[in-house]
């Protein structure tokens, strides 16, 4: 077996099968078969996040440089805990290697952030986004009103709101769900 078998059988891991991907790409270490970084961006895309940056730690350990897809992966296994120190420090990683972060590794942190209730770091990434020329799209700001939503700061719900239509972005259900219940958490609703 080769790489790009150990990347097969890890990708065809999902769901609860993480650990058979992981007990795989060890098993190839342990017959001298390299695993590539395709292989551990497979393997990160199916960790929690601990086991994400564990694994990536272990990449580097093998003298393999982590891209931005790996990066990735390993930034949304910490957005699915709020795990946002973790996750800013996996972007701060991304930006030393001289890797530019897309929308899909901004959009990430911006969530884990939301989901850590860090509001100001959520918003801040939103006007980063904009300096940095990436293109935000409605998930960025969806993840920004979530973070909103979770503290209760309906003026951040507001000034989203108010950035998306400049932006010329039509805020969807979702959007002005978020920014109701932002209203509600800050007890601004009428009761």
């Amino acid at each position: 077996p080769d790489a790009v078998f150990s990347s097969a059988v890890i990708a065809a891991c999902e769901g609860a099968h993480w650990l058979i991907a992981l007990a795989s790409l060890e098993s190839h270490i342990a017959r001298d078969v390299k695993p590539d970084v395709v292989s551990y961006s497979a393997a990160l895309s199916l960790c929690q996040w601990q086991l994400a940056v564990a694994v990536l730690d272990r990449m580097q350990l093998n003298g393999i440089k982590p891209n931005k897809i790996t990066l990735n992966a390993a930034i949304s296994a910490c957005e699915k805990s709020g795990q946002s120190r973790t996750a800013l420090a996996l972007l701060g990683q991304m930006q030393a290697l001289e890797l530019v972060p897309d929308s899909t590794t901004w959009n990430a942190a911006i969530s884990a952030c939301a989901k850590a209730e860090h509001w100001q770091m959520a918003l801040a990434m939103l006007g980063d986004m904009e300096a940095a020329r990436v293109i935000r799209d409605e998930v960025s700001f969806g993840a920004a009103l979530a973070a909103s939503e979770r503290t209760g700061r309906w003026q951040l719900a507001v000034q989203v709101l108010k950035v998306m239509t400049v932006e010329k972005f039509a805020p969807q259900t979702v959007s002005y769900s978020a920014a109701v219940a932002s209203f509600q958490e800050g007890s601004q609703w009428p009761r």
